[in-house]
């Protein structure tokens, strides 16, 4: 099934994929690689869920021709096959007696033992990044943890936290306000601008959690670790 393209604004073109398309996490992020090698520094590429929207930074670029190449060239574009995507098993520490937690047990009616059970039982996948530089969108998350997003946000969330929402699972890099769930805290960085790239999560990227106790959480906090310590695969 073919995109749809749309013009958003004089500068912006937004293409959209339907939900159903097989494979599409691998179908949308190949389009998007084309259109930035193709292009490089004269647009920008942000990814979503089904959505692409390509912006258009340079002055030398008309968006109707950018409309006629980038649908050749998604047309032409195939998913990478063969490649195996890179497996992360990355560190939480689940605090029990935090509020966040408590109110996930209590709305689903089941006990904190469960919870992290089924958090740290399932496989993820990096979807897109966005929200916050470095926020990582993980589907995967099983659906006895569906829970919908706070009614009130949080003012501050603390960087690291792993938290969940409208059947989604994230990683906040860095404090902010938010409407999600806090299940856990990782001790791990996970965006750095000293860093190349900033963020060691990439879309097509596997998750897997694992449970650890608050010492080892000071421990790993304290230590300048490398993160590809915590990669498998």
């Amino acid at each position: 099934m073919e995109p749809t393209y749309s013009q958003i604004g004089a500068r912006t073109l937004e293409i959209t994929w339907d939900a159903s398309i097989e494979n599409l996490l691998e179908v949308r992020h190949a389009a998007a690689l084309v259109i930035q090698n193709k292009y490089g520094n004269q647009v920008a590429v942000n990814e979503g869920h089904q959505k692409l929207m390509v912006l258009l930074l340079s002055a030398d670029l008309e968006l109707d021709q950018v409309i006629r190449e980038v649908k050749s060239w998604i047309a032409n574009s195939k998913p990478q096959s063969g490649q195996l995507p890179k497996q992360w098993n990355l560190p939480v520490y689940y605090d029990i007696e935090a509020a966040d937690l408590l109110a996930v047990c209590s709305k689903l009616e089941i006990s904190t033992l469960k919870l992290i059970e089924l958090h740290t039982s399932a496989t993820y996948q990096v979807e897109f990044i966005g929200f916050l530089p470095g926020f990582p969108y993980l589907s995967g998350l099983p659906e006895q943890l569906y829970i919908p997003r706070k009614e009130t946000p949080s003012r501050a969330i603390t960087a690291g936290s792993v938290a969940i929402a409208a059947g989604q699972c994230g990683i906040y890099p860095r404090q902010s306000p938010g409407g999600w769930y806090v299940l856990g805290q990782s001790p791990l960085n996970f965006f750095d601008v000293a860093q190349e790239p900033p963020s060691f999560l990439e879309i097509g990227d596997q998750v897997h959690f694992y449970e650890i106790d608050k010492n080892q959480f000071e421990f790993l906090s304290k230590e300048k670790t490398d993160v590809k310590k915590f990669l498998h695969g």
